[in-house]
């Protein structure tokens, strides 16, 4: 069968089903959620209390999701943010903003993810591969944009919101927010939002040269009820970063002044999202979400010496359709989810050399089109299985691999209500992943020689958890705790390795895509999370240990074991929520570079007084010791250079940085 064979199917399938509901790609675990002004943040891995978010004045998405068992985000400059679930990257997982795709492989040296955390009012991360809904073989992260009748309470037809903040290593910035509802059906929302960095210090003082620029994020979004069981909703959502940066964003600035000599490079770096999604709920027998989306990014840099200009896009398109029904069948209770994803991507590469040579170009293309089920099965009062199906057709176009793959993927799990407080979970998910296309920035694969044999990576997940709730225990207000163990394993793995046909190695040398062998990946993810009265309290720990099968090493950014713990007082005569947040991270000394654990700790107040109604004060201090540190996450160790010799590649992140931000809305 075709992959236009396969669309038309997929339309059909839309037109016949043509009805269905608004909803969360779920997968049938109980996720925990929270919800604040900015951002809900809902985990497969802990439970997180509201404020721990909320007074955070979240500026890099590592605010939002290093509180989370299994998750980092590795990286420091804007340019570079790097979401990591188990020691897999974002390229590894499934990516989304408002349901469209944005998974791109830019360039080595930056990130793939162009995304503003103070953007966000739901932020949806499922740790590991356990649906096979979700296609990436880490887990996926889908974040929401804000919608107008989030801000709006009953009665309200309009409102807005301004904000300022102000960090003193190193960060300005500001946003205007109006959003109204026009009548019965139509709501709006318009943000736009402008950060001024300078160049920060990290905990021993040293200027991170090459950090200074701006960031503008504007975005539009409208929604119309067609009636109260059927919605049409449009956005778009536009992102640019500038700057004169360093020439190695995610290395350290002792790396950069030893390779660029303290030349900058002037960068643009922008994302262009436009989604339209249709829903209807019609009740328990059908939910549904049909949608459509294009997401563009663009690179940009001028090498400074050469004059040389390179420009890289990729641009993702594509369909989804996710649906729910609910029904009684052969004496059973099912909840059925079922859909499809349609994904076409292309990049386009464009060096455009200062001496007036010829431009060198290149363009890839790939489309994956993927149908599943997965149906919940209840089995009486206290089990319920979890069967799930799923095929994907990816196929690529490019000068190295012209090559299509069907793969089919199966899931099963199960869940036992061993009490009202305690279950028991458990479950095995295969998954799949095609070749990805070859790196934009450094040629798209021009240069690199075909591989026939080239195979696809796939594996499984396993996992077994325990989840336990209750309430008034001990004379504690609710107790909520967590515990999970892991094993994936990825076969096949692809890397871009030496060409083994010839006698040349090294910078220079031709090159291939090749299957490395297999990785292996292990550990365990636990929290406890407890409420009385005004305080609450979450403790968390998190153990991940990876293996190359090919070298015996950990994966490059495998973070390891961690724990993290939080505090949050509530004085609501003050109308003042406090919360003290701290990160241990321990010694990893397995990896092929040895990294240093860290202890580090936050603090942050939030006041919003009763004489000022929707004024809001909030005071913060990151890092409050100055600690010297390297996420796991991010690059870090010694390599050596041809040329330079050793070089320490330490990504430090900021020292101590005072946060301040005031907010007023008014309706």
């Amino acid at each position: 069968m075709t992959n236009s064979e396969f669309v038309s199917i997929a339309c059909l399938l839309a037109g016949l089903a043509g009805t269905q509901p608004a909803l969360a790609a779920t997968t049938g675990q109980p996720d925990e959620e929270i919800v604040i002004w900015g951002t809900r943040v809902k985990s497969s891995s802990i439970f997180l209390d509201e404020e721990q978010i909320g007074v955070k004045q979240a500026d890099h998405l590592s605010d939002l999701l290093r509180d989370i068992p299994g998750v980092d985000v590795g990286g420091t400059h804007s340019l570079n943010q790097r979401i990591n679930i188990r020691g897999l990257d974002d390229t590894d997982l499934q990516v989304t903003i408002d349901g469209a795709n944005q998974n791109n492989y830019m360039y080595h040296h930056m990130g793939n993810l162009l995304i503003n955390a103070d953007i966000l009012r739901a932020v949806d991360v499922q740790v590991g591969a356990n649906s096979v809904i979700n296609g990436g073989m880490g887990g996926a992260v889908h974040f929401e944009t804000k919608v107008a009748d989030d801000l709006l309470s009953a009665g309200e037809n309009y409102g807005a919101r301004m904000q300022t903040a102000y960090h003193d290593n190193a960060l300005w910035s500001y946003g205007l927010t109006g959003y109204a509802r026009i009548g019965e059906r139509l709501d709006a929302v318009m943000y736009y939002s402008q950060v001024d960095r300078d160049n920060f210090e990290d905990g021993d003082g040293v200027e991170v040269f090459g950090s200074d620029g701006d960031l503008e994020n504007l975005l539009l979004k409208t929604g119309f009820a067609i009636d109260d069981r059927q919605r049409l909703a449009l956005s778009y959502d536009r992102y640019r970063d500038s700057g004169s940066y360093a020439e190695r964003p995610d290395m350290g600035v002792r790396t950069n002044q030893a390779l660029s000599a303290g030349l900058l490079f002037p960068t643009e770096y922008g994302r262009d999202t436009l989604t339209a999604a249709y829903t209807l709920d019609l009740g328990s027998g059908l939910n549904l979400r049909l949608s459509g989306f294009r997401n563009e990014t663009d690179l940009e840099r001028l090498a400074t010496l050469t004059n040389n200009r390179t420009e890289g896009n990729a641009a993702n398109q594509g369909v989804s359709l996710l649906a729910e029904s609910r029904i009684d069948f052969a004496g059973f209770a099912h909840r059925l989810l079922y859909g499809f994803d349609y994904l076409h991507q292309e990049t386009d590469y464009r060096l455009k050399y200062g001496n007036g040579s010829p431009d060198r170009t290149d363009l890839q293309q790939a489309e994956n089109l993927a149908f599943y089920a997965e149906d919940r099965i209840g089995i009486g009062e206290r089990f319920s299985l979890k069967p799930g199906i799923r095929v994907d057709r990816y196929a690529m176009d490019t000068d190295i691999n012209d090559s299509d793959y069907t793969r089919w993927s199966f899931g099963l799990a199960g869940e036992f209500v061993m009490t009202d407080q305690l279950r028991l979970q458990g479950g095995r998910t295969e998954f799949f992943k095609g070749p990805e296309l070859s790196e934009v920035f450094t040629g798209a694969g021009i240069g690199n020689i075909p591989n026939p044999d080239l195979e696809p990576e796939s594996g499984h997940n396993d996992e077994l958890g325990l989840r336990f709730r209750t309430t008034n225990m001990l004379g504690i207000d609710s107790i909520n705790a967590n515990f999970t163990v892991f094993r994936t394993r990825l076969e096949d793995k692809i890397e871009e390795v030496d060409y083994p046909l010839d006698a040349c190695t090294g910078r220079g040398c031709a090159g291939w895509y090749d299957n490395t062998g297999a990785v292996e990946i292990q550990g365990l993810e636990a929290g406890l999370s407890v409420f009385k009265n005004n305080l609450s309290a979450t403790a968390s720990y998190s153990k991940s240990d990876s293996e190359v099968k090919s070298t015996g090493f950990p994966l490059e950014r495998e973070v390891g074991d961690s724990i993290g713990l939080s505090l949050d007082y509530t004085f609501p005569s003050l109308h003042l929520d406090l919360n003290w947040t701290s990160r241990f991270a321990l010694d990893e000394t397995a990896s092929a570079a040895a990294k240093q654990g860290y202890d580090l700790h936050n603090i942050s107040g939030r006041w919003q007084p009763d004489s000022i109604r929707g004024l809001s004060v909030t005071l913060g201090v990151e890092n409050l010791f100055d600690e010297l540190y390297v996420s796991h996450a991010s690059r870090v160790g010694v390599t050596i250079h041809p040329v330079f010799g050793p070089l320490v590649l330490d990504d430090y992140e900021p020292g101590r940085n005072i946060k301040a931000t005031l907010s007023y809305k008014f309706n």
